[in-house]
């Protein structure tokens, strides 16, 4: 089956002690569009390149409490506020200064959030903070705290007329202070996962995983992700999740890794929807459909891009009648 590597993206996240006992976290995010295809707005033409370059740096005291927050975007889709009706992507940088007093505990999504969740805030840079806990933790797990890192690497593909397949691997390792150890230091854990569906339905399929972590005895291909088989891309979809894994640690790396690629099947499935002529929008069939809608500020629903678009859609309704 002929297959088009249509997006990829990358997260870095590396924390490391600094002087006085608090923890820095450096986080990155770069989608990258490999394809060109039409978009929905005056026919415009969707290049290939970076769409989303952004960088979250968190700092954690000694009681494990967010002390800072600084937000940066360098490349974004919405940059010209005079062009999306006087809003762009960097207008809600600030609110990510919102993340200081929160906890680094089991309630730290929860209150995430609230803080920077939906359009409240940025939708990269809410899955940034959230990805952060498991690295903070594992920063914070032994009797001082340790450098490590975590690479997550997440590649989305098309195939025939309508299907989407997603691989990631993502790779936790303990960093030295110099490079005894090589660039990557000591590996801690090793995860694969690969899924597929069909845009008509954002039903996953085919789930296949593996798993290496020589701290909890793991090695080899994990049959749990067949569990997965079924699930679907929709509100609601981190409880079904929860409800499918039965606990542990294996259910642990599958929960990250698949929270990290599921904002990939949105990116993923755009270009097919393009190709099949129904591209992405708040339409009567869509509406929400790829999670656009309310997902970040910038797609506020009844605010200025979702208004713009469901324009340029009942426009072309009645151009293609």
């Amino acid at each position: 089956m002929q297959r088009r590597h249509v997006h990829s993206r990358v997260i870095d996240y590396e924390a490391r002690p600094l002087a006085g006992g608090d923890l820095a976290l450096e986080a990155k995010l770069c989608d990258i569009r490999r394809v060109a295809f039409q978009g929905v707005l005056h026919d415009k033409v969707i290049t290939p390149g970076i769409i989303h370059d952004v960088e979250l740096d968190l700092r954690v005291d000694q009681d494990r409490v967010l002390s800072d927050s600084s937000f940066k975007m360098y490349t974004v889709p919405f940059p010209d506020a005079e062009r999306q009706g006087g809003t762009c992507c960097q207008d809600i940088l600030g609110a990510f200064d919102g993340l200081v007093g929160v906890r680094v505990d089991e309630r730290m999504n929860r209150n995430v959030m609230a803080v920077v969740g939906g359009p409240r805030g940025c939708f990269h840079g809410q899955t940034l903070a959230i990805g952060a806990l498991p690295v903070i933790n594992e920063a914070l797990s032994g009797d001082q705290p340790r450098r490590v890192a975590r690479h997550l690497l997440i590649d989305g593909y098309n195939y025939g007329a309508t299907g989407v397949t997603l691989e990631a691997s993502m790779i936790d390792s303990e960093l030295p202070d110099d490079l005894s150890a090589g660039p990557m230091g000591e590996v801690i854990v090793e995860a694969d996962l690969s899924i597929s569906f069909e845009v008509t339905d954002f039903i996953y399929k085919m789930p296949v995983a593996t798993l290496r972590c020589p701290a909890a005895g793991i090695d080899g291909e994990v049959p749990l992700a067949d569990r997965l088989e079924g699930l679907r891309m929709a509100p609601g979809v981190f409880a079904d999740i929860r409800r499918r894994l039965p606990g542990g640690r294996e259910s642990e790396l599958l929960t990250q890794l698949l929270s990290m690629m599921i904002p990939v099947t949105i990116q993923a499935s755009i270009a097919q929807r393009a190709r099949m002529g129904r591209p992405p929008g708040p339409d009567a069939d869509n509406k929400g459909s790829l999670g656009q809608v309310d997902s970040c500020h910038m797609w506020a629903a009844g605010g200025a891009l979702d208004l713009k678009v469901r324009e340029a859609l009942a426009e072309r309704a009645v151009t293609d009648k």
